[in-house]
């Protein structure tokens, strides 16, 4: 594989360049032959030595460019020569002009493609270029951005979904510079005081002025601290005058950019970053990976890197006070400051390695190369019920349609609204409209579904899709009465069987899997269970539901903060529907028996569901430490902010929740039944029991609370098992092979 790196740079490294000192060496390392072509402009100097001596150093072919003017005729030009010389199959570019010098020149057969490293959209000028680069966005094979707060605002902006992917930059901590300088004694840092800086150019995003404010309030009240604005820029005279008017000088340190990057996160405290807007900023990872927690605002993609009350704090931007209230909590406590420090190098080196994200950009490669694609792409109905919230069914068919777009497959997303429950609310309908496909949405109130399926014979006329794939018995027997030419495809999400009409349903559901062309079981007991009800071996499929491994939507709500728990306490919760099959009246009998034991831990049932005035009234005002918080949108804030996730269920298929907890590190403690065991590996991730057996489960839930380092141990055990088995791009391309094959086989039939 032959890939060309576009991209512009100068004589100071800054992000992008150690952006492009991580990735180009570890593609080389990987057997990727990998060309670097620097643009440099005429007025603003070569590329730095150093940084040219390092790529070639890796085995990056070097290729420098010069050019001059704002338009970019004579780089399309130069670009074309190159282009023809090198043969690329994939050019990857790293900035508007480059895209745009990659777009006006011959390319030949190569797959284009770009990164966006981030916008600043403070001038006009600014932000024309942000709007060239987006229109360039729309003509390329692919997007990559760093984190989910970019991919919604290219997705918002009109680029279409399939073509956008994160990927997380990674990290090698070798080619961060190091000098040796012991940066304490050099900034006369005083014996025992915190040394707290922020780091990056002296810029209005990035409000260096805040950072000032802050230090200039807290100086009195820690006199041996000292505040390092680490880097330069158009602000540095300004801010100096500012604090020498103050008296500060002494206080408030200016050391200018600092090249030895290392040396800096190696003596910091902690790290302050107050931007407006942000990527995934570099020192963030740098001072992470040192094992230095950070206070910083809530833009962007910093809550991808700083995992808030966990790795370090979240303010919202321009909010001086709580950047302040943040600096003077770290500060006055360092055993927090440690334990912080050592979470944001485990995550760091977790999900930001340059193994995983370098093996993350190679697949993309290949997924992208022609001779990898699949041929003419499909085209796919989503058929599923909802009755308002984003429960399991739900996100399930939207991180599976995601999934299908990135394997060039179009999806149509056919919604069956049960007007009767309420319809779907306001968040469940955004995420289905912010997901890039095409939606019909078929509302009804009736409990038969022939006006579903006459609904559904329309969009199918109009679409002419390949597979229509049925989430739910209502929506399989639609499928069925439609009498859609494409091959049907049923997904089996689960069985109550509480009472006699849930069982005919179940049997109803099945008369018709029976007539499908596959049936996907998302676990080995599913797929055991469909076999002993009489569906043909032949149709069954196991394809496990997906998920991002690395969770990367950012944080919403910090729920620790919320429910009142302080940094020495536990949080111990289950998510799910309050339903009988879910059993959560075992969850609230174990709470109670634990709370006497640990009262500094905090038991939180999440979700609705019919059963929440009953156990409301159960647990009474007399249990403070037992929470029935009801619905939450945003469950993977609940996960980051829990240490232990309970699942008490009677029944279950494949839990997103338990895949969600374990993408985030949380160990489980739950009851063995349906597909459970197969996210969860008893002792090594979480720790399993018989359904309904409450001396286990309490005992295994005392366990994790007692042994800090054992939930740690498992919590990192569960992220890699969830990346390695439950990757959600894997399922995807797992499901896509299905629908393939189902085709092919209904061509033949015909």
């Amino acid at each position: 594989m032959n890939v060309i790196h576009l991209f512009r740079t100068g004589t100071a490294g800054y992000g992008l360049e150690r952006n492009i000192l991580c990735t180009l060496p570890g593609l080389a390392e990987r057997g990727v032959s990998v060309t670097a072509v620097g643009v440099t402009e005429r007025r603003s100097g070569p590329a730095a030595a150093d940084f040219v001596e390092r790529l070639e150093k890796a085995g990056v072919h070097w290729i420098h460019l010069e050019t001059s003017g704002r338009l970019p005729l004579r780089l399309a030009r130069q670009l074309a020569e190159v282009f023809r010389a090198e043969a690329p199959d994939i050019i990857h570019s790293h900035d508007y002009k480059c895209d745009l010098g990659m777009l006006l020149a011959d390319t030949g057969r190569a797959v284009r493609m770009t990164t966006i490293h981030g916008w600043l959209s403070r001038t006009a000028r600014e932000r024309l270029y942000e709007w060239i680069n987006v229109q360039c966005c729309k003509r390329l094979d692919r997007v990559l951005v760093f984190c989910e707060d970019y991919r919604r605002r290219l997705l918002a902006r009109g680029v279409p979904e399939r073509i956008v992917r994160v990927i997380p930059v990674g990290l090698d901590a070798a080619v961060v510079p190091r000098e040796g300088t012991d940066i304490r004694a050099a900034w006369g840092v005083p014996e025992g005081g915190a040394l707290v800086a922020q780091i990056g150019r002296l810029s209005p995003e990035k409000h260096p002025e805040m950072f000032v404010e802050v230090a200039a309030h807290l100086s009195a009240e820690f006199p041996d601290a000292r505040f390092a604005l680490v880097g330069d820029g158009d602000m540095g005279p300004q801010l100096r005058e500012a604090v020498a008017a103050a008296g500060n000088e002494n206080v408030i340190l200016f050391p200018g950019y600092v090249r030895a990057m290392a040396d800096v996160v190696d003596a910091v405290d902690l790290v302050v970053n107050c931007s407006s807007t942000e990527g995934v900023p570099r020192t963030l990872l740098e001072a992470g990976a040192a094992g230095a927690p950070a206070v910083a605002t809530d833009v962007g993609g910093v809550p991808d890197v700083v995992d808030g009350g966990v790795t370090g704090v979240l303010c919202p931007p321009g909010d001086v006070t709580a950047l302040e209230d943040g600096v003077r909590r770290l500060i006055g406590a360092p055993a927090l400051r440690e334990r912080m420090g050592a979470a944001a190098r485990e995550r760091v080196a977790t999900v930001f390695s340059i193994e995983t994200c370098s093996n993350r950009l190679i697949e993309d490669y290949e997924r992208l190369l022609p001779a990898a694609r699949p041929g003419p792409g499909l085209k796919v109905l989503q058929v599923f019920e909802t009755g308002g919230k984003a429960y399991g069914v739900e996100r399930t068919v939207l991180s599976t349609s995601s999934g299908l777009m990135k394997q060039g497959i179009d999806v149509r997303l056919v919604v069956v609204e049960e007007t009767r429950w309420g319809g779907m609310d306001g968040h469940t309908e955004a995420r289905l409209r912010e997901c890039g496909c095409g939606i019909d949405v078929i509302k009804t109130t009736a409990r038969l579904p022939f006006g579903v399926a006459k609904a559904l014979r329309r969009i199918v006329a109009r679409e002419k899709p390949d597979i229509v794939h049925s989430h739910g018995y209502k929506c399989d027997i639609a499928s069925v009465l439609s009498r859609a030419p494409a091959a049907k495809v049923a997904t089996l999400h689960g069985w109550c069987s509480r009472s006699a009409r849930e069982r005919f349903l179940e049997w109803l559901g099945l008369q018709f899997n029976k007539r499908m062309d596959g049936v996907i079981a998302l676990c080995e007991d599913y797929r055991s269970r469909l076999r002993r009800r009489g569906v043909s071996d032949a149709r069954i499929r196991v394809v496990h539901a997906g998920i991002d491994p690395n969770l990367s939507a950012p944080r919403r709500r910090d729920f620790r903060r919320e429910w009142g728990v302080d940094d020495a306490g536990v949080l111990v919760t289950q998510v799910g529907r309050l339903s009988p099959e879910k059993n959560p009246q075992l969850f609230v009998e174990v709470a109670k028996e634990l709370r006497a034991r640990f009262p500094h831990v905090m038991f939180a049932l999440v979700g609705g569901g019919r059963q929440l005035e009953t156990l409301r009234s159960e647990i009474g005002e007399e249990e403070p430490g037992i929470l029935l918080a009801g619905y939450v949108a945003e469950v993977a804030d609940v996960f980051r902010a829990a240490d232990v996730v309970v699942n008490c269920s009677r029944t279950e298929g494949l839990p997103g929740a338990l895949l969600e907890a374990g993408a985030v590190g949380r160990p489980v403690v739950a009851t063995a039944v349906g597909g459970v065991p197969e996210i969860i590996e008893d002792g090594v991730t979480g720790l399993l029991c018989a359904s309904g057996d409450a001396d286990a489960l309490e005992a295994g839930v005392a366990r994790l609370i007692e042994a800090p380092e054992l939930r740690s141990e498992m919590g990192a055990a569960a992220r890699d098992r969830i990346a390695t088995l439950f990757d959600s791009d894997k399922c995807a391309a797992d499901l896509a092979e299905v629908y393939r094959s189902l085709v092919a086989q209904r061509a033949s039939q015909a």
